[in-house]
């Protein structure tokens, strides 16, 4: 099966499955195009460029378009930025993958704004015994999605801090496996339509 027959029969599925667009699930599923997204979901502006080194992504500076993670690669931080990560009917950091991922992000001075459809932070494992750690400082607000979903196979964690606002849950922490979801936050959080936590 060549790539392309292989990219057509399961884009549809990643689609499915994860919310994703069409054209992202693609990207997702091919190897080369996995780091090109981490430049930024689209936008009118591109964001600074992404230090790749290994399996560990670094983003700073202007990421206002959002950023998109993907294997190979199994740990992103997110820090040093110089606005808000602010995109439009998008996720402002999101990251899928078949193994374990770890994303470290603290907005500082700056924030989360999410118009439209769209998450705050969205991290899924989808591979067995894999896991999913979130650990992020600063405010999130949120118009029509969640605040911060964290969701694996084997294991999830949440540590934030900061106010976040959103209309669905503000922090949904989700594990296959009983018992091996955890979430602990320091600051305000407010759910229009949503909980709190879950």
């Amino acid at each position: 099966m060549g790539l392309g027959t292989l990219l057509a029969s399961q884009n549809g599925h990643l689609a499915r499955r994860f919310g994703l667009r069409p054209s992202i699930a693609t990207a997702l599923l091919s190897g080369v195009c996995g780091a090109a997204l981490l430049l930024g979901v689209t936008g009118a502006s591109a964001n600074d460029d992404c230090v790749f080194d290994n399996d560990t992504i670094t983003c700073s500076g202007d990421q206002s378009q959002g950023i998109v993670g993907a294997e190979p690669y199994t740990s992103l931080y997110v820090l040093e930025l110089s606005g808000d990560i602010s995109p439009t009917d998008a996720t402002a950091i999101r990251f899928d993958s078949e193994g374990p991922v770890a994303v470290f992000s603290n907005t500082g001075e700056h924030a989360i704004n999410v118009t439209g459809d769209g998450h705050g932070i969205h991290v899924t494992t989808y591979g067995d015994e894999t896991s999913a750690i979130v650990e992020h400082v600063g405010d999130i607000s949120v118009e029509s999605g969640s605040g911060v979903i964290v969701e694996s196979w084997a294991g999830s964690a949440s540590t934030t801090t900061g106010n976040i606002v959103s209309k669905g849950d503000a922090i949904r922490v989700k594990s296959a496996i009983s018992g091996r979801a955890n979430a602990t936050h320091t600051g305000d959080l407010q759910s229009a339509e949503g909980y709190g936590m879950s």
